[in-house]
């Protein structure tokens, strides 16, 4: 049987709790490249190719969902639940469960002047082989760095569910779609404005009844917020300390464009600068931090379909299994443009016909590559220890092996980009006094 007077209870709660509605919007701007994938594929659509989620119209977009996610986990502990609801407890009924007095709305998409998604390509290294692993190339879909985006979000309640909600706001930067470990999503805060709709007066009860959707924040006369600085227990913490580096050989990493008549191009951010992707340093430092964990003998998998989930290497740089499991990592590897660079040079390379020892007919092909230029390695993590916990933290193996495979891109033991193994890509680090106490420290780590 219905109890009369629970519901009654919740019709009276539910009507104290619509007095006053706060409404906020709020507005982004991606400093990264961004995506969000779509599950399905449209007609043309080639396998290797994941494209970006879009609305009915073919638009790009953001799913709400996501940023209310995200902003779920960035309110405290105390009124998560409250604010954003919760489910049944264990053993519980849905009696027990709460709605969310926090709604997201539809969001809105601003791409640069002129701009249009930028698809970047990438491959999966074979740490056995130490080079690309078969049947791993693959093309992605992305937003473009400068993509301005505009939240909406309302919340019923008083000023004691209300205020929380300003508070956070403040300090919110998502990290939008995938990639997060390879310095994909991130944001900078543009603006950030609200007000509040009293739904005791007629002029509130009018507003709300005769508006809806974005009309309804514009005709609400929305304030704008003075700005503060993101909350540091919520940005990035460093990991290593930044390292300079410079090119001392060419530098080839690939935009994926080729064509039969042209060279193979750089991949270059929007603002025109060689840039080395964070999926590039995250592959070849994995790789290499799990080199150096395997010669001393300690559990390292070597990746791919062999993904244990269990060693340090697995715990830092994340790992995939089967059936679609898995983790992220716990470091951010960053895109990072070169700067100081000259103008791409072109290199002419021909294959060998081996048994005349000649050039082989038909196989001349080129490169573009960057001379000369210097960049800024920072990692960060992309958890927060002191909230989350022992799981959070890289394991004190798996940081040490990652500074002596830094030292070992310090010494030319292997290189960046393409074409490694015919002198491409040696760079060394502009700090070597840092990067040698990072090693010593390193080596005592490692060291029984």
């Amino acid at each position: 049987m219905t109890d009369p007077t629970g519901e009654a209870r919740a019709a009276a709660r539910a009507v104290q709790e619509r007095r006053h509605l706060l409404l906020a919007e709020i507005e982004f701007e991606l400093t990264g490249p961004a995506a969000i994938a779509a599950p399905e594929r449209r007609a043309g659509e080639t396998a290797t190719v994941r494209p970006l989620a879009r609305d009915a119209s073919g638009e790009p977009w953001i799913p709400p969902t996501s940023l209310a996610g995200s902003f779920r986990a960035h309110l405290p502990d105390p009124v998560r639940g409250e604010l954003m609801g919760h489910g049944a407890p264990r053993g519980g009924s849905t009696e027990d469960s709460l709605t969310s007095r926090v709604r997201f709305l539809a969001t809105e998409l601003t791409l640069p002047e002129g701009g249009s998604p930028v698809h970047r390509t990438r491959t999966a290294m074979d740490a056995r082989r130490g080079a690309a692993a078969a049947g791993t190339l693959r093309t992605a879909e992305y937003l473009a760095s400068g993509t301005r985006v505009r939240c909406r979000l309302w919340v019923h309640g008083e000023e004691e569910h209300h205020r929380p909600v300003r508070e956070a706001l403040r300090t919110w930067r998502p990290v939008i779609g995938g990639g997060r470990s390879t310095g994909h999503g991130t944001v900078r805060l543009l603006a950030l404005r609200h007000a509040v709709v009293d739904l005791t007066t007629r002029a509130g009860r009018a507003l709300w009844l005769t508006h809806g959707g974005p009309a309804l924040f514009t005709a609400a006369g929305l304030r704008p917020v003075p700005l503060s600085p993101a909350n540091p227990t919520a940005s990035p913490s460093a990991f290593l300390p930044a390292l300079p580096w410079q090119l001392t050989d060419p530098l080839h990493v690939g935009s994926g464009e080729r064509r039969p008549t042209e060279p193979s191009r750089i991949l270059l951010d929007d603002t025109g600068r060689p840039l080395i992707p964070g999926t590039a340093w995250k592959g070849i430092l994995r790789a290499r931090t799990g080199y150096v964990l395997r010669s001393l003998d300690r559990p390292a998998c070597p990746g791919m379909a062999d993904s244990c989930g269990r060693c340090s290497l697995c715990t830092t740089f994340g790992w995939t299994g089967p059936d679609a499991t898995g983790a992220r990592g716990l470091l951010r590897f960053p895109d990072t443009p070169v700067e100081d660079a000259p103008p791409p040079a072109v290199r002419n390379h021909v294959a060998i016909d081996r048994f005349t020892g000649g050039a082989r007919d038909g196989l001349l092909y080129q490169d573009e590559v960057i001379e000369s230029g210097t960049f800024t390695l920072t990692l960060t993590l992309t958890t927060d220890p002191a909230r989350q916990g022992p799981a959070a933290t890289v394991p004190p193996e798996a940081r040490a092996a990652l500074v002596l495979a830094l030292w070992d891109l310090h010494e030319g033991l292997y290189g960046l980009g393409g074409g490694t193994t015919r002198g491409y890509g040696t760079v060394r680090c502009t700090d070597p006094a840092t990067l040698a106490a990072l090693r010593a420290d390193a080596r005592k780590a490692l060291t029984p």
